[in-house]
């Protein structure tokens, strides 16, 4: 399997059953978290050992719930207020930029809840969403430094090229091009 610190975040989406592996593909660069494509997708479907049937949504499911256990997506799929709050970090630039970085670095988890609530006092980030945040989005544990160093700098030169292309497009076509 591919190193990516999203991958927990593409196996949900390839459970949810709702999205062709390049849609996934695409959600995952949309959210900043890009470098998995479409083939690297399915052989990472083809590893997950479903059960049959897969009902994720019954909790009464024990084997689909201990799938989605083993396979490190269930807080995903119960959505809580941790999580839910781990998504709003997703999508909340200089937040998530401060906790991508206190996640590389060797501070603890409390250490970095209490360092963002001085600076974020409205975020109200909890450890548990911050290690949500870090298990689906930012896995420093999946990844070796070397790894790590070209994930970012991919990841910057994909943004460089999303922006070159909103500030080239114009009128609804460019909009939906963007978009």
């Amino acid at each position: 399997m591919k190193a990516h610190p999203a991958i927990y975040w593409a196996k949900f989406y390839l459970t949810r059953r709702s999205h062709t592996y390049d849609g996934v593909a695409q959600l995952l660069s949309v959210s900043q978290l890009g470098g998995l494509n479409a083939d690297e997708l399915r052989d990472i479907d083809a590893e997950m050992d479903y059960p049959r049937p897969f009902n994720p949504h019954n909790l009464r499911d024990r084997e689909s719930q201990r799938f989605l256990r083993k396979e490190g997506v269930y807080e995903a799929w119960r959505n809580g207020p941790d999580m839910q709050k781990a998504l709003e970090i997703l999508a909340t630039d200089k937040l998530r930029q401060l906790i991508e970085t206190y996640i590389l670095s060797p501070i603890r988890p409390d250490q970095a809840v209490r360092k963002l609530k001085r600076e974020f006092p409205l975020a109200k980030v909890t450890v548990k969403a911050y290690e949500l945040f870090q298990h689906y989005f930012w896995n420093r544990e999946l990844m070796t430094s070397l790894q790590w160093g070209k994930f970012v700098e991919d990841r910057r030169a994909d943004n460089d090229q999303w922006t070159q292309l909103a500030l080239n497009s114009s009128g609804p076509g460019g909009v939906q091009a963007v978009l």
